[in-house]
């Protein structure tokens, strides 16, 4: 399924977008308070810059082709992700859409209702500039 994007910020080798039918969630959700919005600006730059640990940003267990960002991975109750998906667009770019939010995680565990959300987001494709 093909799907529009907007470009969120950049790097020499990095380009980070969000899926327009959900940028308003994800960016609204991103910058809720100052405390998500200073979590945001750590996560963002350690993407851009390549060092993001993988307790932040890494691919989903189930898929080879989702990554997933993890707001706050190691406090009880709040198991917020959101769902992206990863192109390389040629040997020295890598191009990042955030496609989805999935809110209220319960486990660290992938389950049916995710699954299939995650199969959903396997067939969206973006152009990209």
């Amino acid at each position: 399924m093909r799907r529009n994007c907007i470009e969120i910020e950049r790097s020499d080798k990095i380009k980070l977008y969000v899926d327009e039918e959900n940028a308003e969630d994800i960016l609204s959700y991103c910058e809720q308070n100052e405390k998500y919005s200073k979590k945001y600006n750590h996560i963002k730059e350690a993407i851009l810059r390549r060092l993001a640990p993988k307790t932040l940003y890494g691919k989903v267990k189930t898929t080879k082709d989702i990554w997933e960002i993890r707001f706050f991975p190691n406090v009880k109750g709040r198991n917020d992700r959101i769902y992206c998906k990863q192109y390389d667009a040629d040997p020295t770019i890598i191009i990042i859409v955030m496609v989805e939010l999935f809110q209220g995680k319960k486990s660290q565990k992938i389950d049916k209702r995710i699954q299939d959300r995650l199969d959903v987001i396997k067939t969206y494709t973006y152009d990209i500039e």
